[in-house]
């Protein structure tokens, strides 16, 4: 099938940990879902539709480390404008931490050939509906096309290279083999998002206002080593694409 190849790069990067309380921590790599905002961005979907257009059904996303990902954390002193910029009576420091330098490979299709072939050729072009960022609309984003491919699907029998970040629960057997010489990282991440219907809030709201809840439908834990080298893992099937690599979808 058809597959999307671009890097997504920047200054820094902030994608929030789900469990965060007052000091926001960051994922290394964005969620399947932060990827999902990206793309819906880059066409001019709303927060209130993009979920449903990239769904696991509909899309596949995987993501590739391309530098070797570090952690850096700043203090920031945050305001209350509810009164208004000229009312402001309390701030509070809070430190967050963000990814340095981020530079990610996004391996994207969809079975729809209008959503894929727009995506790809705003890609190309640099025009966007939305500005995209990496987590924080501060932290804005520069993509750049790398190529469009042919992703065989391939079974394995054994253990295989992955190049990408790896869903766990697409893993079999012993799922992983860790070689000392690599520094991995791993994280319980959302997969799949929706907006939460049966809340009162949204129900509200109608079709013009934003959502104020989402819920998660799927957690998975997330493998990867840090700085782009593949990952030995024992998997049924898996997609080559070649002069790059072997890739898991999310």
């Amino acid at each position: 099938m058809k597959t999307l190849i671009f890097d997504v790069t920047g200054e820094f990067a902030h994608f929030r940990k789900f469990n965060t309380t007052s000091s926001p921590l960051t994922y290394l790599i964005p969620t399947r879902t932060a990827v999902a905002g990206l793309l819906g961005a880059i066409v001019g979907f709303g927060r209130e539709e993009f979920y449903e257009y990239f769904l696991r059904e509909k899309a596949e996303i995987a993501i590739q480390a391309k530098n070797k990902l570090t952690k850096q954390g700043y203090a920031f002193n945050l305001i209350n404008t509810k009164e208004g910029m000229n009312r402001i009576k309390s701030r509070t420091q809070v430190k967050f931490e963000f990814v340095a330098q981020p530079h990610y490979r996004v391996f994207f299709t969809h079975e729809d050939p209008s959503i894929y072939n727009d995506i790809k050729s705003r890609v190309q072009e640099k025009r966007f509906f939305f500005q995209p960022y990496l987590g924080l609309a501060q932290l804005t984003a520069d993509l750049a096309f790398v190529d469009e491919v042919e992703s065989k699907e391939k079974k394995s029998s054994g253990f295989v290279e992955i190049i990408s970040a790896v869903n766990l629960k697409k893993c079999t057997g012993t799922k992983i083999e860790i070689d000392p010489d690599l520094k991995y990282s791993s994280a319980i991440m959302p997969i799949e998002m929706s907006l939460d219907l049966l809340d009162p809030l949204n129900a509200k709201m109608g079709k013009t206002g934003l959502p104020k809840n989402r819920k998660t439908d799927e957690y998975a834990e997330v493998v990867f080593e840090v700085s782009g080298k593949p990952v030995k893992v024992e998997t049924e099937t898996y997609h080559e694409i070649e002069n790059y690599g072997n890739i898991l979808f999310l």
